[in-house]
């Protein structure tokens, strides 16, 4: 089986689990926009990317998230949480001084985790609630669950980590290999790993989305391991290469694993009670009842899947040598299996560049609502121009032409300019004659009469002087 696909389920009756969302520094692929603040503070369609993250938890039923970030951001943060509405959901930020990977987040809260958690990268957004994932991981006892995705057919292959990612019966993850650390074009496969599954697929064509879910004793594994930095290049590798390993090897090089407690009569009844299976085709039925949402048929179940399989103790109780100790599990979506022309866009991302955040203003104003999504319909909406208009933006000149834009509050547009595909952040002022397309423009930039500007990024309070004429640059100081 290649992995679990996923549904979009919501069932309040899920059991408790914390979140830790993961601010880290960005990579450099969206500079000069993250360049004075952190990329989940970056508006998408007039929302801060963390607005949407954080009613995407709370739909998952959510009860406690934390909020970690390097501490020059607090500050930052602090004053978006302040005007946020947060429901029943209990939020604590946290500042981390030296903060040199996602792992450092987990070292920093682990004294408070006190049950299975979601890491989520604070570049990622999805309209599906966590429910799917939340159920493969109690059902399978799984110490570690990731989220995997088809990426979309025009992702640029060179910004995603392609990975050789193997799966065994029920979703288990048995490899996880980037293809960069692939010598000579060859996968070596150990005997040992083949022996234990019973059978193994391995796929090319998925991408991590940055969302696992691990069991509370991961995070003393995190604080135990000095040496691991990153949670996917570091962490996920140390606990697949630990699965199937006998117990005497274990109690030895992972002694965090003696603090697990997970015996099969603590899974939630709600969890194993089902009497039947429950298919894709079923939820599809559901959600049609509201807004059409699903029209594939996919019979693999996750409720269907034989948890008596995972139990590692003898009649005495105790654990056996030979057993099941450290479980890895992956759950694989594929909007490509989604009927678009009844959903709308399907919003499952990472922002890792500013095509994909190009894409994602576009897509997330063209989304079909219902009771099921997360987050609120997008204000101020032209569905004529396809494009969001802020407050205080006065777009009555006919002489103004523009197309699939977002605009942010308080922006001047001058006579006989055209957009195409940009996003022009707040307090932006723009010339008479200008042409811009595939481009953004950040808050408090200037854009002089006559100028003509493609595929590029203007940083914020940077102005580019009249009569410029630039393609494909990066301006985080003013362009003469």
């Amino acid at each position: 089986m290649e992995g679990l696909v996923g549904r979009d389920i919501f069932d309040s009756r899920g059991p408790e689990f914390q979140a830790v969302i993961i601010v880290d520094y960005d990579s450099g692929k969206m500079y000069p926009l993250t360049e004075t603040l952190p990329k989940c503070l970056l508006p998408v369609a007039n929302r801060k990317l963390l607005a949407y993250q954080l009613d995407m938890l709370a739909k998952s039923s959510i009860s406690e998230t934390f909020i970690v970030a390097p501490a020059e951001y607090k500050e930052q943060l602090s004053s978006f949480l302040a005007d946020c509405d947060r429901g029943d959901m209990k939020i604590d930020l946290v500042g981390v001084e030296e903060f040199n990977g996602s792992a450092d987040a987990i070292r920093e809260i682990a004294p408070r985790i006190r049950s299975d958690f979601f890491c989520i990268s604070a570049d990622f957004l999805s309209q599906f609630s966590f429910v799917d994932i939340a159920r493969l991981h109690r059902l399978q006892v799984s110490d570690c669950t990731v989220l995997l995705s088809v990426p979309p057919k025009d992702t640029v292959k060179d910004d995603v980590d392609r990975e050789y990612v193997g799966f065994g019966d029920d979703g288990r993850l048995l490899m996880k290999i980037p293809v960069l650390d692939i010598e000579e074009d060859r996968v070596d496969i150990s005997k040992f790993l083949l022996n234990r599954a019973s059978t193994f697929t391995m796929r090319d064509d998925l991408m991590d989305m940055g969302v696992y879910l691990f069991a509370p004793w991961i995070a003393d594994v995190v604080v135990s391991n000095p040496h691991i930095s990153s949670l996917k290049s570091d962490l996920l590798p140390f606990l697949l290469d630990r699965q199937f390993q006998p117990l005497s090897y274990l109690r030895e090089k992972l002694p965090s694993l003696m603090k697990r407690n997970r015996p099969l009569s603590t899974i939630e009844p709600w969890l194993t009670a089902t009497a039947r299976p429950f298919s894709l085709s079923e939820g599809a039925e559901a959600q049609a009842e509201e807004a059409a949402t699903f029209t594939r048929s996919i019979s693999a179940s996750v409720l269907s899947a034989n948890t008596n399989s995972v139990d590692t103790t003898s009649q005495d109780g105790t654990e056996q040598e030979d057993g099941d100790h450290v479980r890895c599990h992956g759950l694989v979506y594929d909007p490509s299996l989604l009927d678009t022309a009844a959903v709308g866009s399907i919003i499952l991302t990472n922002i890792i560049n500013i095509p994909s955040y190009l894409a994602l203003n576009k897509e997330i104003p063209l989304m079909q609502y219902s009771s099921r999504t997360p987050w609120p319909r997008v204000a101020n909406y032209s569905k004529k121009e396809s494009s969001v208009i802020g407050e205080n933006v006065d777009l009555t000149d006919k002489t103004i032409t523009f197309k699939q834009t977002s605009f942010g509050t308080n922006c001047r547009i001058g006579t006989k300019t055209k957009l195409n595909n940009c996003i022009i952040m707040d307090n932006v002022v723009i010339g008479d004659n200008c042409t811009i397309q595939n481009s953004v423009i950040a808050e408090r930039a200037v854009i002089e009469n006559s100028c003509n500007i493609n595929e590029c990024v203007v940083g914020a309070g940077c102005k580019v002087n009249a009569n410029s004429r630039i393609k494909g640059e990066q301006v985080s100081q003013s362009y003469f």
